[in-house]
């Protein structure tokens, strides 16, 4: 069984779709609406996507073409949620200066990534990454 879910592999989504769908092949998509499409398509049999965050609330998103597609809830599942702040080899908490992330992980963190007044939130710009050929 094919399993679609929104983002990349090591993702919260991508999490959720291997421990409820074990067997199954996971499948990203860019987006929600792309994910919907999939499984629209056919190219996908089931979709494991987040509808509601315990820090931010639903995500309306995913709400919406639930109802606009006539896609039906069929089980759910909870993940916990762990940031890390990640830094490079050398670097030390006090020489931080800003902090890049999804929009929806700053929020999620917003209380650890707060406590340092010296310490801004950026939201890192959500589209795909440029690759260039090596």
């Amino acid at each position: 069984m094919r399993i679609g879910y929104q983002g990349e592999p090591g993702s919260y989504s991508h999490q959720a779709a291997g421990e409820l769908f074990a067997p199954g092949e996971r499948v990203g998509f860019e987006t929600f609406p792309g994910a919907f499409e999939g499984l629209a398509s056919g190219s996908v049999e089931r979709l494991v996507l987040p509808i509601e965050n315990s820090t931010t609330g639903s995500i309306l998103p995913v709400l919406d073409r639930l109802v606009s597609d006539g896609v039906a809830i069929i089980g759910e599942h909870l993940v916990q949620v762990r940031h890390a702040l990640l830094a490079v080899p050398g670097a030390d908490i006090s020489g931080i200066k800003e902090v890049w992330s999804h929009p929806e992980a700053l929020a999620q963190a917003s209380t650890s990534a707060g406590q340092s007044a010296s310490v801004s939130a950026v939201s890192a710009p959500m589209e795909p990454p440029v690759v260039s050929p090596r």
